[in-house]
């Protein structure tokens, strides 16, 4: 199938409203920060795009992922106390472990145990990303039964590249965009991609037109540059073909407040 009718059915797809069973509702992930209202679900199948400066995609996504590892009552997938796995396809180099230490030892869990749930693949060059996700991820996926896939900075190769963007690189970013679209319906887990925005934004805006169709929820950090508080936006999109985000809530924070996550306590 030529990419043009794989993008197509993509489109079509998105359109179509889908029903939820009970199960999936059950098994979601209630995103929340001070401030915010009522929590973003985001349930099996989602791609979450998490946009922004690097420090605050890099949080918020380390956020995420703890917050998979939480029981289902208190807004988690239940990961830590299952056979299941969060895989993180580090495509820039940049997973913060301590980070990821910090949060595990706020949440109250063990941190070799949880660690033990976290499955890190660092990648190096552009055709190693091409290779992993078009060929490695479904068997990671079987192999650690992952049911979140982390890619942080998923760009970020792509946008280093010394060579200026080429056809070919194009052809490569639509395989993994539909390569990434297919194995998270056919497995029915999460997909977690962080975007940064430090690159330079004609650059950046053509490689992300190549994505605009595989994300349909959001997570765009703003930051204020006349004080330190920031806006975080929660986007969805919007009906209809080649439709981009839109916000659906908004809320103010300070950088603390990013950084010390209200995460529930649950003990070991």
């Amino acid at each position: 199938m030529s990419n043009i009718s794989i993008t197509e059915n993509l489109i079509r797809l998105e359109r179509l409203p889908r029903l939820q069973t009970a199960y999936e509702y059950l098994s979601r992930v209630s995103f929340n920060v001070k401030g915010m209202r009522s929590p973003l679900d985001i349930l099996a199948g989602d791609r979450v795009c998490i946009m922004g400066s690097s420090e605050f995609t890099n949080t918020v996504l380390t956020r995420l992922c703890i917050l998979c590892l939480l029981p289902r009552r208190h807004g988690g997938l239940g990961i830590y106390n299952s056979s299941s796995s969060i895989f993180i396809l580090d495509a820039g180099n940049c997973t913060n472990v301590y980070q990821y230490v910090t949060f595990i030892k706020q949440s109250g869990l063990d941190i070799k145990k949880a660690s033990q749930h976290i499955v890190i693949s660092r990648l190096f060059t552009i055709y190693q990303v091409v290779n992993s996700v078009l060929y490695e991820l479904p068997k990671i996926i079987k192999e650690f039964n992952a049911k979140v896939v982390v890619i942080p900075d998923l760009l970020k190769m792509f946008v280093d590249d010394p060579q200026p963007h080429t056809k070919e690189i194009e052809v490569l970013l639509k395989e993994i965009r539909n390569s990434l679209y297919k194995i998270i319906k056919k497995n029915n887990i999460i997909l977690i991609a962080s975007i940064y925005s430090n690159y330079n934004s004609e650059q950046l805006s053509g490689l992300l037109s190549n994505f605009r169709h595989l994300f349909n929820k959001g997570i765009e950090i703003v930051e204020n540059k006349t004080n330190e508080r920031l806006k975080l936006r929660i986007l969805e999109k919007s009906s209809g073909p080649f439709q981009d985000f839109v916000i659906r809530k908004q809320v103010g924070l300070s950088i603390e407040d990013l950084n010390c996550p209200s995460l529930c306590k649950v003990g070991n």
